[in-house]
């Protein structure tokens, strides 16, 4: 059986709320966790919203897919999103995080994407007729 990748998607309740809206804390934690786990980081933004609950999302592009995060201290409340197609692995950067942030409780899911891939897809669509051919090779 094949796969692309390992995808988690958890959520962190009772993080501190001052963590939650320190943007370079949070920028600099992921960085860390990710660079430890051998994830390589092309870029990354980040944005801090103002008022209200002064949540932090961040996003760090990888050469392995992706990492984010959405904070809401007003709740408090963390997403986080963390997907490899190569071989650093998304448990262990998750791991890291858990340790620093230390929420009260959390859920995690695990993905396996992409199973049974197909090696090889040719779709073809036409416009005129709004079709969609294609052929397809299984490995």
């Amino acid at each position: 059986m094949h796969d692309i990748g390992k995808h988690v998607l958890a959520d962190l309740y009772g993080v501190a709320p001052a963590f939650l809206m320190d943007e370079q804390k949070l920028m600099t934690t992921f960085f860390h966790a990710l660079d430890q786990c051998h994830f390589t980081v092309i870029d990354h933004v980040s944005f801090k919203f103002p008022g209200g609950g002064s949540g932090v999302t961040g996003i760090f592009l990888l050469s392995e897919s992706h990492a984010a995060f959405h904070t809401y201290p007003e709740i408090p409340y963390i997403a986080l999103d963390i997907f490899s197609c190569g071989e650093s692995d998304p448990e262990t950067v998750f791991s890291l995080l858990l340790d620093v942030l230390c929420p009260e409780h959390f859920s995690k899911k695990v993905e396996r994407r992409g199973e049974n891939y197909r090696s090889a897809i040719s779709l073809y669509y036409d416009c005129a007729n709004t079709t969609i051919q294609g052929t397809t090779t299984w490995t």
